[in-house]
Parts: C-alpha cells; sequence; structure tokens
C-alpha cells in the first residue's frame, strides 16, 4: 500500500481496487521508456530465433515494435518473415 520508487519517480501506492490503477500506472511508465522496445527485441529474438544476432536486426525488430505500440503481435510477424 505504500509508496515505491520505479525508474527514480515515486509513484503513490493505493490498495484495494484502487490498486489496480497502481498497476496501470506502473505498466505504463515501463512501456514509455525509449528501452522498451529493445528489450522485447532481445527476447523475442532469444526465445523464437537463436542465441546471437546481428545488432541490425535487433534494430530493425526494436524500430519495429516501437512504431506498432509495442505489438507482439506485428513484432513476431516481422521476426517470423525475416
Amino acid at each position: 500500500e505504500g509508496d515505491k520508487q520505479l525508474f527514480g519517480e515515486s509513484l503513490r501506492g493505493r490498495a484495494g481496487e484502487a490498486g489496480i490503477e497502481e498497476g496501470d500506472e506502473a505498466l505504463d511508465r515501463i512501456v514509455a521508456r525509449p528501452d522498451c522496445a529493445r528489450f522485447l527485441a532481445r527476447r523475442f529474438l532469444a526465445f523464437f530465433a537463436a542465441d546471437a544476432w546481428p545488432e541490425a536486426v535487433e534494430d530493425d525488430l526494436a524500430a519495429h515494435l516501437a512504431a506498432h505500440e509495442l505489438s507482439a503481435r506485428e513484432g513476431l510477424r516481422r521476426l517470423f518473415a525475416s
């Protein structure tokens, strides 16, 4: 129920039904970060593709994810079509 720190910023703690809003706010902060698309790209590549890949492949997939609002469907479509 207490306040938390997320990426160096305070997140007001809430209890009960309002706790859902707290979780939503935390998720909004996570996906708003510029490195979120790159993180997802790395996870998709590691799970579906290989142990290592060219940086250009990661860059392309991260840019594609960012352009499509981090849509897993669009990211995987791009990965499987490559």
